[in-house]
């Protein structure tokens, strides 16, 4: 049996600076998340029962569904799938 090293090409300029500012955005986004969570559900009040618990989380999971649904909406515009006449043509 042969055994053959998976070799990785190195990433092109672009593709680094791509990765870089998507890091950035990411814990830019985290930051933010987390100063409005706190901003919103725990300074200034009383915290520690258990539905204050279950309305963060609820505030949690909601924040991530529309992270995700504004991920989406944002790619499709980014490829032209909404504006087909540009890109392509529909048959």
């Amino acid at each position: 049996m042969v055994i053959v090293p998976i070799v990785r090409a190195s990433p092109t300029p672009e593709a680094e600076r791509i990765e870089r500012r998507d890091k950035a955005a990411f814990w830019l986004g985290m930051t933010l998340a987390v100063i409005v969570g706190l901003n919103a559900e725990y300074f200034g009040k009383p915290f520690g029962a258990l539905d204050d618990y279950a309305r963060l989380l609820a505030w949690a999971l909601s924040t991530s569904i529309g992270v995700d649904l504004a991920t989406l909406g944002l790619s499709r515009v980014g490829t032209g799938l909404w504006f087909p006449g540009r890109h392509q043509r529909l048959s």
